[in-house]
């Protein structure tokens, strides 16, 4: 869609939060209805991704404003539906997971998950089952547990981040821990890309360069865990 505006303002809204205008018109989201953020920091963050737009709108530019479509559209009718979704990641999680070798990459993956892993029995109080293994584990009823009652007390903006990341990431406990601040994006790049960063190191891409995929994908995924983090910065 070619840019078709020239003034990008936010307007107090009746309901509470704030209206994003273009030109004076509201923006509206794939749902059809306004687009409302829950305050002026957010309102100002979402505003800049469409100030910054050029003579195309390039929605992939814009993750604040998707993250916003996609709260304003599915709260609160569907969060129960969403948390059901994403938990069904806990007894798959990618950092449970861990590799019988080569032993170089099971020293990397013990040094980037090991610490995730002792943030959340930590921080819940439970301990989590690990394998080897590709055969899927049952993680204890209290691990579910303890995970749901968290959730359940995200705030929107928290839990909007966080449903966003896990299926991105496949990791419930690094999608926690980047929403309570343990994790921040470097951080949460070099764990999912764990195995991708160990075969750059055996196949030389200091030399040869990184596959352009996986370097497309971490560009991206930063982009989006950045606006992500800055959405947080203020929940």
């Amino acid at each position: 869609m070619k840019r078709f505006y020239k003034d990008v303002t936010a307007v107090p809204a009746e309901t509470g939060g704030f209206r994003i205008c273009l030109d004076g018109r509201p923006v509206k989201t794939p749902g059809r209805v306004d687009m409302i953020c829950p305050d002026v920091r957010i309102a100002e963050i979402v505003s800049a991704e469409w100030r910054a737009q050029d003579k195309t709108i390039d929605p992939q530019t814009m993750p604040a404003t998707q993250l916003i479509n996609t709260m304003v559209d599915k709260f609160p009718g569907h969060r129960d539906e969403m948390t059901a979704q994403v938990l069904k990641f806990m007894d798959t999680d990618l950092i449970c997971y861990t590799a019988d070798g080569p032993e170089d990459l099971a020293r990397i993956q013990d040094k980037l998950w090991g610490g995730a892993r002792d943030w959340f029995e930590g921080r819940y109080g439970v301990s989590l089952k690990t394998t080897t293994d590709l055969k899927a584990i049952r993680q204890e009823a209290v691990v579910h547990k303890a995970v749901a009652e968290d959730i359940a007390a995200l705030k929107d903006v928290e839990f909007i981040v966080f449903q966003s990341l896990v299926p991105v990431c496949g990791s419930v406990i690094l999608s926690l821990g980047f929403v309570h601040g343990y994790l921040d994006t470097p951080a949460m790049l070099a764990a999912i890309f764990a195995e991708e960063d160990y075969q750059a190191t055996v196949t030389r891409a200091d030399l040869y360069g990184e596959d352009p995929m996986i370097m497309k994908k971490k560009t991206a995924l930063r982009r989006d865990m950045d606006a992500a983090k800055a959405l947080l910065s203020g929940a």
